[in-house]
């Protein structure tokens, strides 16, 4: 009887593995990739359009970058704990594209 119930509870889909390897890894570096971007041109952009010291830029762009390496430990808690990955997922990706219009208006408007 017990082997009836391991190979009933192994017919089941298989999910993850190797297969989605890939995928996650061009993910995290396509968001690394971004980040880094905008985190190096920062300084030169707030010392040179809104002409800051650049003590001050620096100061900011530490800000900045300790910010963005501590919201996913944020996320990831009020994911596990509160409203699940895909509420977390949908609300970061609804903040992103808010401050990337902002930004985009800030600039060019």
């Amino acid at each position: 009887m017990e082997g009836r119930e391991a190979q009933i509870s192994s017919s089941g889909p298989k999910r993850g593995g190797w297969i989605t390897f890939p995928f996650i890894t061009g993910a995290a570096a396509g968001f690394t990739l971004g980040g880094v971007g905008w985190l190096a041109n920062l300084i030169v952009f707030l010392i040179q359009v809104f002409n800051v010291k650049s003590i001050n830029a620096a100061q900011i762009y530490n800000i900045a970058n300790g910010s963005t390496n501590f919201f996913p430990i944020i996320g990831a808690i009020v994911a596990d704990s509160f409203l699940g990955s895909f509420a977390v997922a949908a609300i970061s990706a609804s903040i992103s594209l808010l401050m990337v219009s902002l930004i985009d208006e800030f600039i060019i408007g």
